[in-house]
């Protein structure tokens, strides 16, 4: 009796024993699933199998700081980049940008400069080739709302390719090589709150958003609506 008893309470335990091995694998197998999903699909999906190039932008999306956020721009268009310009739309009068906003789809956009290699079929001098061998690619950033799903259609060729993307937050496009180099720009020093205030003093209201843009000549802000337009020197000093 003794043997019996002992013979079915070790089958109970060995189908305890089978039921947790089935469900360790289960739950290994789950978490081998979301992982995958988590980090090869998705990117694959969400990158349009490669085509695209984006990443999160530097910070808070919700309350972006485009200059603040430049450090880690730089990195993302790569080594040896210079800045040629940032244009801005829409700013608010904290200097952020809101671009999860959908109403109004704020967005920066930063374009830089960096050497390349000459193209394969690159022209000699005389016919558009470069005079000092240097080549150079422009860069081309794009901060604005994350999650956007986007569709693209190329032609090269004859050939037609489509796919779509997710921006993650701000992505990057890459030019074709050129033979000369265009006017580059330090990086802003001016505080975009502060030239709020000074469109404050001319009766821009605290809840308007302000287009701004920064190149060789300085800052450009308006607010088109209220044809507010201040120009303002690398100096960061009001020029109108």
């Amino acid at each position: 009796m003794g043997s019996t008893a002992s013979i079915i309470i070790e089958q109970q335990q060995s189908r305890r024993r089978g039921r947790l091995g089935c469900y360790l694998k289960l739950l290994v197998g789950i978490v081998a699933l979301v992982l995958l999903f988590h980090y090869v699909i998705r990117p694959v999906f969400e990158s349009g199998f490669g085509m695209a190039d984006t990443r999160p932008v530097p910070g808070e999306a919700a309350h972006f700081e485009p200059f603040v956020a430049l450090p880690g721009i730089f990195e993302y268009a790569g080594a040896g980049a210079e800045l040629v310009s940032i244009d801005l739309r829409y700013v608010r009068s904290d200097g952020t940008m809101d671009l999860t906003a959908e109403s109004y789809r704020p967005r920066a956009e930063y374009t830089f400069v960096r050497p390349a290699a000459p193209p394969a079929d690159a022209p000699p001098i005389g016919a558009g080739g470069s005079v000092s061998g240097q080549w150079y690619e422009r860069v081309t950033i794009e901060a604005y709302q994350p999650g956007q799903w986007r569709h693209v259609t190329t032609i090269s060729g004859g050939v037609s390719t489509e796919y779509s993307y997710m921006n993650q937050g701000m992505e990057r496009d890459i030019d074709s090589p050129i033979s000369s180099k265009p006017p580059v720009i330090a990086r802003p020093e001016c505080s975009l709150a502060e030239m709020w205030e000074a469109a404050k003093k001319q009766d821009a209201p605290q809840d308007a958003v302000a287009t701004i843009t920064y190149n060789a000549q300085g800052y450009d802000f308006r607010i088109s609506a209220l044809s507010i337009s201040l120009q303002f020197g690398t100096d960061c000093r009001l020029r109108n």
